[in-house]
Parts: C-alpha cells; sequence; structure tokens
C-alpha cells in the first residue's frame, strides 16, 4: 500500500454503551476515537451497486492501515471535516492484516 494515497487524517470512533441523561433518557454515546491516516473515495455506480446488494446502502469507501484486531467495527462512525460516515461494513482484503477497507454511509 502506497503511503501516498492515505491522505486524509481521520477518526474512528467507537460506539459506546448507551448512557442516561438527566431526563431518563438514552442517548449514543461514542468514545474519543482513534486517529489514523486515510483514502476517503465516493463509489461509483457499479461499486456502489455491488457493496449494496452485499451490506445494504453504502456511499463511500474508506482505506486504512491495519493496526490490529476490532480497529473498526460497524457499529462505529467516522467524523471527518464537517462530513459523518457510519461504518456499514469492514473488509480486511485477502485476509493478510495490511489494510482495511471500511464501506460506509455518509450522514446527510
Amino acid at each position: 500500500m502506497r503511503a501516498g494515497t492515505l491522505r486524509h487524517q481521520i477518526t474512528v470512533q467507537a460506539y459506546g454503551v448507551n448512557a442516561a441523561n438527566a431526563y431518563g433518557e438514552l442517548t449514543e454515546n461514542y468514545d474519543a476515537g482513534i486517529l489514523r491516516w486515510a483514502s476517503i473515495k465516493p463509489l461509483s455506480g457499479i461499486e456502489r451497486d455491488r457493496a449494496m446488494g452485499v451490506v445494504g446502502e453504502v456511499s463511500h469507501k474508506i482505506v486504512i492501515r491495519s493496526h490490529g484486531a476490532d480497529e473498526c467495527n460497524p457499529e462505529d462512525r467516522i467524523p471527518f471535516d464537517s462530513r459523518t460516515f457510519n461504518v456499514v461494513s469492514v473488509l480486511n482484503p485477502k485476509e493478510i492484516g495490511e489494510r482495511l477497507e471500511i464501506l460506509a454511509k455518509e450522514l446527510v
């Protein structure tokens, strides 16, 4: 994997346990997250159709270097600039642990 393609700095935020606020309502809770260099690409029509057939609605593919197990899960989210991506699926191409391909949906 060429380092030059990983030009965006992102934070992978893990989904935490729901906490009750002052009114007793459960709120979504995410940890501070881990900082990673990544490539973020919108999926083309054909790639998007293939990905949606496998995992549901997907708008982007995010690629990061793998640094160990449980680094990213489908419950996590990735804020980037003023945008936020929900992780839909995490793939380990060729099962060699070199990189993770994250299929994500951009929140609008």
